[in-house]
């Protein structure tokens, strides 16, 4: 199966900006930059991302600030936090294995494996929506279930090109991207239309079956702003009044607000302070009068500290003094002072 897509890859493979000079930083940042994100607007800002910060020093060596204006544009901006929080983790070399990469800020199951597939030749795919509707399609699977996810994920890694395994996976990124498409097939074209199940039911689109959106719900709701001493408090009344609202299957999540802290208290747990700080401080933005809003600031004071920031460690205690005055917690706020 792979010599047929390697032989058709290598003769109209994309010329792509990241697929030269690789080193697994620019693997890092260009599978950053298409996640949700279309590869002909990613182009031109890795281009300026590479001529700005060449390397993975010089990255690590910028200030925020910086790196938020060189992404501004590309939308999702929590993946530009992650990735300055995940920089300043790497000690020295960039992490050459799944386990040290998995740790990392903004780095899932497919990024780390296409990474390393592609950076460092390991043996392993990374599956994402277009790998997987390939897989779907050639062993002739409709219905999207554990199962069938589990046997597409078997087969693509078993049909691996072990000497090869970032082209391989380039190879699939590829093919899905221009002949293997979620709405629209180019079968005649395809290097692997002998052994595709779907392309023999002459349906291949159908393969697998396309998920029933369901339809967007529309409430009436009221607004109330208020503003006093040159503060506006809207979130928590938005919130409260889309709880009041809401369908049973949204009754059944968690709030936004609990996700949050939930995340933060599972990477406080796992010792990844960095990223719990990144949760506690969206909590302390964005759910300021909160449930969870005087336990996340009194977190972020531990969460900085574990970080070696002790200036911003010392700034958060003395907004918790000032806040909270008669909080329990106001020992321990006074001794990070």
């Amino acid at each position: 199966m792979y010599r047929e897509l390697l032989n058709w890859f290598y003769q109209n493979k994309r010329t792509l900006p990241w697929r030269r000079g690789r080193t697994p930083y620019r693997v890092w940042v260009s599978e950053i930059m298409l996640q949700q994100t279309q590869v002909n607007t990613v182009i031109p800002y890795y281009k300026k991302w590479i001529k700005k910060y060449p390397t993975l020093k010089s990255f690590k060596e910028s200030n925020l600030d910086d790196v938020i204006k060189m992404w501004e544009g590309l939308g999702y901006y929590s993946r530009c936090h992650n990735m300055f929080n995940a920089a300043k983790l790497i000690k020295s070399s960039f992490p050459n294995n799944y386990d040290d990469l998995i740790k990392l800020p903004g780095i899932g199951d497919y990024t780390a494996k296409t990474i390393l597939a592609i950076a460092f030749k390991k043996n392993l795919v990374g599956i994402d929506t277009n790998l997987e509707r390939i897989g779907y399609r050639i062993l002739g699977l409709k219905t999207k279930t554990k199962r069938n996810q589990k046997r597409v994920i078997k087969y693509l890694e078993e049909n691996q090109c072990t000497n090869n395994p970032g082209d391989y996976n380039e190879a699939l990124m590829d093919l899905g991207s221009s002949l293997c498409k979620a709405s629209i097939t180019y079968c005649n074209q395809c290097p692997l239309k002998n052994i595709c199940k779907a392309y023999a039911s002459s349906s291949p689109i159908l393969y697998p079956t396309p998920k029933v959106r369901k339809k967007i719900p529309m409430y009436d709701i009221a607004v109330s702003v208020i503003e006093y001493k040159n503060k506006i408090l809207i979130t928590s009344i938005f919130i409260l009044l889309l709880t009041s609202c809401a369908s049973k299957d949204d009754e059944e999540r968690e709030p936004p607000e609990v996700q949050l802290y939930n995340l933060a208290q599972d990477r406080i747990n796992a010792k990844n302070y960095v990223g719990a700080v990144d949760s506690l401080s969206r909590i302390e933005r964005f759910y300021p009068f909160g449930v969870y809003a005087e336990q996340a600031r009194a977190d972020l004071i531990y969460a900085h500290y574990m970080t070696g920031d002790f200036d911003a460690a010392y700034a958060s205690s003395e907004k918790f003094i000032r806040l909270y005055p008669r909080n329990t917690n106001i020992d321990y706020a006074y001794f990070m002072r």
